[in-house]
C-alpha cells in the first residue's frame, strides 16, 4: 500500500471503467464491484471513516456502511471455503517441539482466547447491559479467536455482546464443530467451564503445568504433564 495511486493502477489491471452504465441516472456513477470491494479494502486498513471513505471510491455516503458490511460478509463466507482446516498431521509438523513438552500431547490443534473490542455506547438500555463488560469497565463486543501452536491464526467467530462469559461464547460461537475427536485445545484458567463440554464430545482442555518457584522447567504433573481441567479428571477416573 502506498497510497491512492495504489488504487487507480490495481482499477486500471483490473480494466475497470468509471465512466459506463447508460442506464445510471445523470450526474452518477453507480459503484462497481471494483469500486466496492478497494472500498472496503481502504476502510479495513487504515481504520478511515467509511462515509467518509465513500467518496474517494464514487460510492453513496447513505449506503457506505451498508457496503462496507455487505463486502465483510461476502470476504467472510469467501475464504471460509477457500481455507480449509489444516489436518492434525499439518498441525502437528507444525508445532514447536517446546509445545509438546509443556503440554504433553502430541495432538494441540489450537490455543483459544478472547477479544474484546470498545464500542460505543448503545443508545438502547438492553443493548447498553447486555455489551456491558465489568473486565474492562466498558461497553464492548467479544470474540473468540483461534491460533495454532505455531503460531497461524485459525479462527475467529462473530461478535458477540460484551457480556458473554468465555465458557458461553465456546458453546455459542460454533468452534466446537471445527474439532476432530481427540484433538486437545489449550486455554487458561478463565475457560474452565468449558471443559466439560470439549469432554463430551471426545477433546480435552489442557492448561500450561505450573512452575515451580526457583525452577526453569515446568512442574509434571503425574501421569498427565500437562494438568487436565478438575471435571476431566473427574470423569476419567
Amino acid at each position: 500500500w502506498n497510497g491512492l495511486e495504489s488504487v487507480r493502477a490495481a482499477k486500471r489491471v483490473l480494466g475497470e471503467d468509471r465512466e459506463r452504465q447508460q442506464h445510471s441516472r445523470p450526474g452518477r456513477h453507480p459503484a462497481t464491484w471494483a469500486d466496492i470491494f478497494f472500498f472496503w479494502w481502504f476502510v479495513a486498513k487504515t481504520g478511515a471513516d467509511a462515509t467518509v471513505a465513500a467518496f474517494m471510491f464514487g460510492i453513496e455516503e447513505s449506503s457506505a456502511s451498508k457496503r462496507f458490511v455487505s463486502m465483510t460478509n461476502f470476504q467472510d463466507d469467501f475464504w471460509q471455503e477457500q481455507l480449509r482446516r489444516p489436518t492434525l498431521a499439518q498441525l502437528q509438523e507444525a508445532t514447536p517441539q517446546e509445545y509438546q513438552r509443556v503440554y504433553q500431547t502430541d495432538k494441540l490443534v489450537m490455543i483459544i482466547d478472547g477479544k474484546e473490542i470498545f464500542i460505543e455506547k448503545p443508545a438502547e438500555p438492553q443493548a447498553q447491559r447486555a455489551t456491558w463488560s465489568e473486565y474492562k469497565h466498558n461497553n464492548t463486543v467479544k470474540v473468540l479467536v483461534a491460533i495454532s501452536p505455531g503460531g497461524a491464526a485459525l479462527w475467529c467467530s462473530d461478535a458477540y455482546p460484551g457480556r458473554i462469559d468465555d465458557t458461553s461464547i465456546v458453546k455459542e460461537s460454533g468452534i466446537l464443530k471445527w474439532l476432530e475427536k481427540e484433538e486437545c485445545v489449550a486455554a487458561d484458567r478463565g475457560f474452565e467451564g468449558a471443559a466439560r463440554a470439549l469432554l463430551l464430545q471426545g477433546n480435552q482442555l489442557v492448561h500450561p503445568a505450573k512452575r515451580r518457584v526457583g525452577k526453569s522447567r515446568p512442574e509434571r504433573h503425574p501421569g498427565t504433564g500437562a494438568k487436565l481441567h478438575r471435571g476431566q479428571a473427574d470423569d476419567t477416573n
